[in-house]
């Protein structure tokens, strides 16, 4: 907000009892100490509901909610947004509604209801254009990139954070410039571009060393991790991301803990690391037990399922899988919904269950897709090619093969050898042995050893399908 409309540059007693409280609190904050930072916000917000001064009231509780969403208490988070919105609705100040209707869209992303986060964002956006809110403006601008780079839409993110990133320099806000750089490594990461992508970490990290903000040093550190991750240098994301747990860890940034575990959880798991993995896995699991967290619980189940998968005890990953299915159940987060049916589905097929395998197909391809990335996943198809195929539904299978090669959206070799296999099983059942191996010597020598993973999906479609396609 400009100086004008900040609540604590009005000038009022209570504004001059909270403001040192409340700076005391943003120091904490930024040093990562939640906890302490929550406790001097709550004083705060004691002295505005004693002196009846209902402004500040709700940007404490904005602010209080904030640290709860950083803490992963989604549930006091809502409560605290809703009730900030609430108090400023009543007093008619709509110029103070940004955080409370941000934050609550961010709470509907986390729980994958991606068409009410995405009307918040812009209502939001809208409210910070009208009231020549820049600081707001861009960070509403970024909250839509994240948005979009979750729905996939990567273009359209990188735009998003192009625009919040030069309003932040251009208005000197450095924290947030900050921020931004780390989401937009994420995006140049996820559009492969891993270099640019480490080197936009590493700019965000001596930022907030620059800074003194040991919480955004770690989350970028985080953010390299992921980089690293995803260019395969598994060993090196490791390190960085056991750098970053260490401070998440001395900060008790719950949130990132579990970030961060889940991916050097994911990072052992490639590098065929299975039992440092599992450690990983269990012990978000164990956290998010202890505080109740379903959401970071979901994503952990399903690493653990799939690893259990590749190691092919498949009654474990049949069980952890369900329980992931039982947890998504009524978010309505149909991306994740899909993906674990299509996990379902090649643990069947690994077991030659395939009326089952078949059905998990069924189902992932007729939940709603105005929000969800199950179009743009090609393996999806693959698999149900070979479903069908199997089922004797040639012309249901040709039309599934016919969308994995349409398929633009997403890694090239991905998509290439999700396309090999389900042609070579298709090869296979029609008794075609030249097109068998002609695809097997093409797999072996254009799709890399990385890629091919047991304890990725391709992987393991990779591997099923390799004993499906042998001929005794």
């Amino acid at each position: 907000m400009t100086d004008s409309t900040h609540p604590l540059q009005e000038k009022s007693e209570v504004v001059e009892l909270i403001k040192p409280i409340m700076e005391a609190g943003r120091h904490l904050q930024h040093q990562g100490d939640l906890v302490n930072a929550r406790l001097q916000f709550t004083q705060a917000l004691a002295i505005c509901r004693e002196r009846i001064d209902p402004v500040r009231e709700a940007f404490c509780l904005q602010v209080i909610a904030a640290i709860d969403l950083d803490s992963g208490n989604f549930e006091s988070a809502f409560e605290n947004y809703q009730n900030a919105y609430n108090i400023l609705l009543a007093n008619n100040r709509r110029d103070h509604l940004i955080p409370s209707i941000s934050g609550i869209g961010y709470l509907y992303q986390i729980q994958g209801q991606y068409d009410l986060a995405k009307n918040n964002a812009e209502e939001a956006l809208s409210l910070a254009r009208e009231f020549k809110l820049r600081r707001f403006e861009a960070a509403m601008l970024g909250n839509l990139g994240v948005l979009y780079l979750e729905l996939k839409e990567i273009e359209k993110a990188g735009i998003h954070l192009e625009q919040a990133l030069a309003i932040h320099r251009e208005d000197g806000n450095r924290d947030l410039e900050a921020q931004c750089l780390i989401d937009y490594a994420k995006v140049l990461t996820f559009s492969e571009k891993f270099d640019e992508a480490i080197e936009t970490a590493n700019q965000a990290y001596l930022l907030a060393v620059e800074l003194g903000i040991r919480n955004t040093e770690a989350i970028a550190l985080s953010s390299k991790g992921l980089a690293l991750l995803q260019a395969n240098h598994w060993q090196e994301s490791v390190q960085v991301s056991t750098q970053a747990l260490e401070i998440f860890r001395e900060l008790g940034n719950r949130r990132f803990i579990l970030i961060t575990l889940t991916n050097i959880g994911l990072a052992l798991q490639n590098d065929n690391h299975p039992i440092e993995a599992e450690k990983a896995y269990r012990e978000v699991i164990q956290i998010c037990r202890d505080h109740d967290d379903l959401h970071s619980q979901l994503y952990a189940v399903m690493n653990l399922g799939m690893l259990n998968l590749g190691l092919e005890k498949t009654e474990e990953a049949e069980h952890q899988l369900l329980e992931a299915i039982e947890i998504v159940r009524g978010s309505h987060n149909y991306s994740i919904m899909a993906v674990i049916l299509m996990e379902l589905s090649l643990l069947y097929i690994s077991i030659n269950s395939w009326e089952l395998a078949t059905d998990c197909i069924d189902q992932a391809l007729t939940l709603p897709s105005e929000w969800v990335s199950v179009n743009k996943n090609p393996l999806l198809f693959a698999v149900a090619s070979a479903c069908k195929a199997k089922m004797c539904h040639w012309e249901q299978s040709d039309a599934y093969l016919k969308q994995v090669e349409n398929n633009t959206d997403c890694n090239q070799e991905y998509e290439q050898a999700a396309l090999l296999i389900a042609t070579g099983y298709r090869a296979r059942l029609k008794g075609d042995r030249e097109t068998v191996y002609t695809i097997m010597e093409q797999l072996n020598r254009e799709i890399s050893k990385e890629s091919l993973c047991v304890f990725n999906e391709l992987g393991l479609f990779y591997r099923i399908f390799r004993k499906q396609m042998a001929f005794d």
